[in-house]
């Protein structure tokens, strides 16, 4: 009853019973007056909060408020700042694209200049995702224990410094590591797709996800217009090092990049994720939400050691992610990160390798001729398509639906191909071309909506350590692909590799439909717990 009396009758309650117990019996005296002082006391406590909260309203404050970072990003909406993050993270993605996409030009030309062999042409790209399964580990702890600018900043000097090296290798050895490093440099590049996404608004975060894929498709078009004038004219080497120029500018642009503000507010760094919302503020002229800037109630289950200012251990992310809340996503998105890079991979690099492995080497190059190129760029401009359909299914039917719609439209294409092949040896060219299209803009589609998928359904305590581990097995998929794309091929078994890509996919498809969360509209988490 005292709990839940005005604080005035509480302390004239506590008065009368302090009266009583000087008239009670002399043996429970004592004890009654100390009880009685303790609810004099409560009385006394509850009147001046109750009176210092009549001094602010009666509904406290607007200071004592808490607003989180979801709340600002939200009510600031996508702004200038927003566009300037999505071009500053897009130049990373065009980045690694090209240095993706020149691997199909590189092993023919080696090749031809040094006489490899089909393994070791193959090798030139192995490499290239062993290094990057590395990476996207060792940064996504990184990133997740010492912020994203620095998981950031650490990958993309490898990547540039490394793949300009790469264009003065005097031998396969030292090519082969340089591109290695240039691997483990690749496989942090997903911390920006993280970056990125902890800036953009909730309500159209898939939309905008997705198009910082169009920069991805960028650096592939890029790439095989590169190749197409400068592969027959100056050689590989010159190719390898104009590629480096989108890793250039992120390099002299680097001291502009903000950390982000979720990853500061979870390492209790509030004051600095403050400043942040401040300058987004400024920039996209408007205002922050009234109160101070605070992050949700942790889950009682959840150990304060979570959210030291040092973050998670690599060993602390790991059971996070293996979690019971976590432990079916993330196995989950293992194999199918790894099945869908695994199949795109493949499909860049058929697009080359149907045309390179017949052709001869005249002075140290392969005979590629213009309508190789033309067709190989007509490949490459299929990832437009495949984005802009991307971007428009994502938020209609979710992450779930829209990645297995695109992984059964790869699948169907890449059947329908494997089946032309394997009637006549001499695919009919435009056949050829119009079903590779088909096959690689549904991919990429695929591949799209998995980056929107990963790091929205992780929470910010272990995403960018959850998406870099998950990147890795991606690069797993990606070291495997020259094993059916250019080794079959080469061996006259393109029809098998064209028939086990589309195999993968189905097999994708049904890992899909087994993920239990859907993120659309889904705000971001925390910690695993919420």
């Amino acid at each position: 009853a005292l709990r839940v009396a005005p604080a005035h009758l509480r302390t004239c309650f506590a008065i009368a019973m302090m009266h009583e117990d000087r008239n009670g019996e002399d043996e429970h005296h004592e004890g009654r007056e100390e009880d009685g002082q303790s609810l004099l006391q409560t009385g006394i406590k509850s009147d001046e909060k109750e009176t210092s909260s009549g001094r602010n309203g009666s509904d406290g404050s607007s200071l004592d408020m808490l607003y989180t970072i979801e709340d600002a990003i939200d009510g600031m909406g996508f702004g200038v700042f927003q566009a300037a993050m999505l071009t500053y993270t897009g130049l990373a993605w065009m980045g690694d694209a090209m240095e993706m996409m020149l691997l199909a030009y590189l092993g023919p030309a080696v090749r031809c200049e040094w006489g490899i062999n089909a393994n070791q042409q193959g090798g030139l790209t192995s490499i290239v995702f062993f290094g990057m399964m590395v990476g996207a580990y060792v940064f996504g702890a990184v990133s997740d224990r010492l912020g994203r600018r620095k998981g950031f900043f650490i990958p993309a000097v490898f990547t540039f410094s490394f793949g300009l090296l790469s264009a003065f290798a005097p031998n396969y050895g030292i090519l082969l590591l340089c591109r290695m490093f240039v691997g483990l440099g690749l496989g942090g590049v997903p911390v920006a797709f993280s970056l990125f996404m902890e800036f953009v608004p909730s309500q159209k975060r898939g939309f905008w996800l997705v198009m910082i894929e169009l920069f991805w498709t960028a650096g592939s078009v890029m790439e095989a217009g590169l190749g197409w004038v400068v592969l027959p004219a100056l050689g590989w080497r010159y190719l390898l090092a104009f590629s480096c120029i989108p890793l250039l500018l992120l390099l002299v642009l680097y001291p502009w990049l903000p950390e982000s503000p979720h990853f500061l507010v979870v390492h209790d760094r509030v004051p600095e994720a403050q400043e942040i919302l401040k300058s987004i503020s400024k920039l996209n002229k408007m205002p922050l939400p009234s109160g101070r800037l605070g992050r949700k109630e942790a889950s009682s289950s959840v150990e304060e050691g979570q959210l030291q200012k040092k973050g998670l251990t690599p060993k602390e992310a790991l059971q996070q992610l293996f979690s019971r809340e976590m432990r079916r996503t993330t196995m989950l998105l293992w194999f199918i990160f790894a099945s869908v890079a695994m199949t795109y991979y493949g499909m860049v690099q058929l697009a080359t390798q149907l045309r390179a492995h017949q052709a001869e080497c005249i002075d140290g190059e392969p005979e590629l001729t213009s309508d190789d190129f033309r067709d190989i760029f007509i490949t490459a401009v299929a990832e437009l398509p495949g984005i802009l359909l991307a971007s428009g299914i994502v938020e209609w039917l979710g992450r779930k639906w829209s990645l297995i719609t695109f992984l059964f439209s790869t699948a169907i294409f890449g059947l329908i191909l494997a089946f032309i092949t394997a009637l006549s040896s001499a695919v009919h060219s435009a056949s050829e071309v119009v079903l590779l299209f088909g096959a690689r803009g549904a991919i990429m589609g695929g591949f799209t909506i998995l980056y929107v998928y990963a790091p929205e359904v992780y929470p910010t305590n272990v995403r960018s350590s959850g998406v870099g581990l998950a990147n890795a097995f991606a690069r797993v998929g990606g070291l495997i692909s020259p094993a059916i794309a250019v080794v079959l091929v080469d061996a006259g078994a393109a029809s098998a590799a064209e028939a086990i890509f589309a195999l993968i996919c189905v097999a994708c498809s049904l890992a899909t439909y087994c993920l239990k969360i859907e993120t659309k509209g889904r705000g971001l988490q925390e910690t695993v717990d919420g």
